[in-house]
């Protein structure tokens, strides 16, 4: 189309060679060809597909902002039909993505947060347990995989109304599903490298955003748990109790009002694999994410005791000011640990 590209393309692969071949993240290649050029955008291709990089400021403003309509969709693949788990709302395109969003963003409203976070405290409870014992055994720990187990446990708890304990039962379900999720295989690397550059092509050749064996464990959970909640009456403060809400009546209930209505099949506004698939990208954005940030900011609070004792003064003096308890806004107020965390 005339624009500016940079130079160094590779039959097929592009500019991203090193990356298909598993040798370097997307964002060192990106990070890389962002500082060859001083223009204000320039072209690359990831495999066989164009993509623009916008430097300049101003243009990403009116991308984001200003032209938003213009430029909603992420273009990544979804396949809503063959593959339920890819239609979620990081997927979805046009009006599809508009309603949705629009349905799920009253969910995370800190009134939403404030109601889930016994649940996190409860998860975290098992944490600290878990730690207490290591600690008077002066035994070694693996920190990655105990904040793997933990995110595990948050997620299961949250995302799908399901206590689990990943942390002494390693084996649990969704602590191996995750693990297969997130296994750097061969597999699992093409598929996220096609699912962004090539989304047409794994369509054709029928390759699914995860294996047969985690979708088939994530749908029947969440049939499973929205039947038994129905049948039963169940109410939790959690996010699965907002996704049965939109589906029985499209709307969430405002804070303080999380009930399970039924309704009638007809009137049903999320189908099941529609709520499926919120859970997965509910899973699969916040499992890695959460557990990597957790392991290295442990890590480096015990390379850095000064920042430790600093953390842990601060979190001492906000829980006393608030009775010894941990809730939602004692943890709002312990900036200090934030900046850590950040």
């Amino acid at each position: 189309m005339g624009f500016k590209t940079l130079p160094g393309t590779v039959y097929l692969f592009g500019h991203i060679k090193s990356n298909f071949m598993g040798k370097e993240m997307m964002a060192i290649i990106v990070k890389r060809l962002y500082e060859k050029t001083s223009e204000p955008f320039i072209g690359f291709y990831a495999l066989m597909r164009p993509i623009l990089l916008i430097r300049d400021p101003e243009l990403i403003r009116h991308i984001l902002i200003k032209d938003f309509s213009h430029f909603q969709d992420r273009g990544v693949y979804v396949n809503e039909k063959d593959d339920p788990l890819s239609g979620h709302l990081v997927a979805l395109a046009g009006e599809k993505w508009k309603g949705l969003r629009a349905k799920l963003t009253p969910t995370f409203t800190s009134g939403k947060l404030k109601g889930m976070f016994s649940t996190l405290v409860a998860c975290g409870s098992n944490l600290q347990n878990y730690l207490d014992k290591l600690a008077e055994k002066s035994e070694l720990l693996d920190v990655q995989e105990i904040a793997a187990s933990h995110a595990t446990n948050v997620i299961a708890s949250v995302s799908f109304g399901i206590d689990v304990d990943a942390i002494t039962d390693p084996n649990t379900d969704f602590r191996k599903y995750g693990r297969k999720m997130f296994s750097p295989n061969i597999q699992n690397s093409l598929r996220l490298i096609l699912l962004t550059c090539a989304p047409k092509l794994m369509k054709f050749l029928h390759i699914k955003c995860v294996s047969a064996d985690v979708e088939n464990f994530v749908l029947s959970i969440v049939k499973q748990n929205l039947e038994y909640r129905e049948m039963n009456n169940v109410t939790r403060n959690d996010f699965f109790q907002l996704l049965i809400q939109l589906r029985n009546t499209g709307s969430v209930e405002s804070d303080g009002h999380d009930s399970t209505i039924k309704s009638n099949e007809n009137q049903k506004t999320l189908t099941v694999n529609e709520m499926a698939a919120q859970s997965y990208i509910f899973f699969a954005a916040g499992f890695e994410t959460s557990s990597s940030t957790l392991a290295f900011c442990l890590f480096e609070l015990a390379r850095n005791p000064e920042i430790q004792n600093r953390a842990f003064d601060e979190i001492s003096r906000v829980l006393e000011d608030h009775g010894g308890e941990i809730t939602y806004d004692a943890v709002s107020e312990m900036k200090f640990l934030e900046q850590c965390i950040d």
